[in-house]
């Protein structure tokens, strides 16, 4: 088995709720397949292709296209004698009851991403965190490399939220019309609502997710939908879009900086920092600086 510790913190904790869930249905499951180097993922690219056995991955390792190299994916096996031959071992990836189904219903459940509902290679022991889609293409787009992702994690706890120890700040909800979910988790399951307008009360403030509490529940809402009273928007660590064209990305802030790239309309980059009216961005490792005019938070 892979170290565990190694996953993106989110996806331990997922991990561990899945197995509990998956017992208390009476499915015995263990975890396998966690992080996975680019070396180790070239190998089993090989297999079929330029090495004996059946082709089992389209992720070439060298390309970072595996999301067991980024840490948020893991796979699982039964733990379970199928069979009735007095043996578990043969019977890890015995599927005749339907068993890996049902495990991945669960997993969705509780905000996992099942490689079983893939359609090129049914994968169906992976499990993954689908918030950067089902491949690795805007992780790439975000962060270039995984060791640079893996750096992003240092202020995330197991629940997903960035630590800040900021005081508890009071908030309001600013959705177009429907009521802000409660979530038990980020992604998780729906708690409560709260309805456009109303006060709440933010005690963690996150990139992407607030943790907060509304009439004594306390859960995760969307940070994008929840103005903070007396205090400014967070200025970094999110995921922005650009709005435009041709948009330049200049060496530094102002606009006689050198052109190092440009970006279109619906480019995803992490937002590093705001300086005047320049937002500091990342995007594929590269650093640089673009009007706040073509900057969205997604």
């Amino acid at each position: 088995m892979g170290d565990m510790t190694k996953l993106h913190p989110r996806l331990q904790l997922k991990a561990a709720q899945l197995k509990e869930a998956c017992s208390k249905q009476g499915i015995s499951i263990l975890f396998s397949e966690g992080l996975r180097t680019a070396a180790q993922q070239d190998a089993l690219y090989a297999q079929g292709r330029t090495k004996p056995g059946s082709i089992i991955t389209n992720a070439k390792g060298s390309s970072y296209s595996s999301q067991h190299q980024w840490g948020i994916a893991v796979d699982f096996y039964l733990n379970m004698d199928i069979d009735g031959d007095g043996t578990k071992s043969d019977d890890a990836f015995n599927n005749s009851s339907g068993l890996f189904e049902r495990v991945g219903e669960l997993a969705k459940t509780l905000g996992l991403g099942w490689g079983g509902d893939w359609t090129s290679i049914k994968d169906r022991p992976h499990l993954y965190l689908p918030d950067w889609g089902s491949t690795t293409s805007q992780l790439k787009q975000l962060y270039g490399t995984p060791d640079q992702f893996m750096k992003s994690w240092e202020n995330i706890s197991a629940a997903g939220a960035e630590q800040n120890p900021s005081k508890t700040v009071q908030g309001t909800v600013i959705t177009d019309s429907d009521p802000l979910l409660i979530r038990e988790t980020p992604d998780g399951r729906a708690l409560s609502s709260i309805p456009k307008g109303a006060s709440v009360e933010v005690l963690e403030q996150g990139a992407k997710w607030h943790k907060v509490r509304y009439q004594g529940i306390t859960g995760y809402s969307a940070a994008k939908y929840i103005s903070l009273n007396g205090a400014s928007q967070p200025q970094a660590g999110y995921v922005g879009e650009c709005t435009g064209d041709q948009v330049r990305v200049r060496a530094t802030p102002d606009a006689s900086g050198n052109i190092i790239r440009h970006l279109n309309k619906g480019n995803l980059f992490r937002v590093l920092g705001v300086s005047g009216n320049w937002t500091h961005v990342s995007i594929e490792g590269t650093e640089g600086y673009i009007s706040s005019d073509y900057v969205k938070r997604t």
